[in-house]
């Protein structure tokens, strides 16, 4: 009930439930259907429903091995489930984020959580360098 009630006042009204219905019919006629997959995966991480955004982005992946952003879409499926081994591996080797990409914040965390420090540092230090985090402190205080 609470959950509901948090979908239908999230603006724009309803849009998850419509979105995952929809999608939910077209799957049913074609389960490999690529773009109903992205939007689909994409609507749950927005929800921040994880495992059913993990479930979808696994079968694109299956569909499009090759796709860097299948890859970081299922980075931050695996990430937000605490699986930090699994979003190492799939940001490292031939996906490995470019310097400006968040998918370094990501891997940099994950590191850290896997107790591998040095690359935590770098991967960290690297997505500083493009994406300055918010200075809250001086927005409490009214300077910002």
């Amino acid at each position: 009930m609470i959950e509901l009630l948090l979908v239908l006042l999230t603006p724009p009204f309803g849009y998850f439930l419509k979105v995952e219905k929809f999608c939910k019919r077209k799957l049913q006629r074609n389960p490999d259907d690529v773009k109903v997959l992205w939007v689909l995966s994409n609507a749950y991480m927005d929800y921040q429903k994880y495992p059913e955004a993990q479930k979808h982005a696994e079968k694109l992946l299956q569909l499009r091995p090759h796709e860097k952003s299948v890859h970081y879409l299922l980075s931050r499926a695996y990430f937000h489930t605490d699986k930090y081994q699994e979003t190492a591996e799939l940001l490292t080797g031939e996906y490995l984020p470019s310097e400006k990409d968040g998918e370094n914040y990501y891997l940099g965390y994950a590191f850290m959580k896997l107790g591998q420090y040095a690359e935590a540092i770098a991967y960290m230090t690297q997505w500083l360098k493009f994406h300055k985090p918010k200075d809250y402190a001086l927005q409490c205080i009214g300077h910002a």
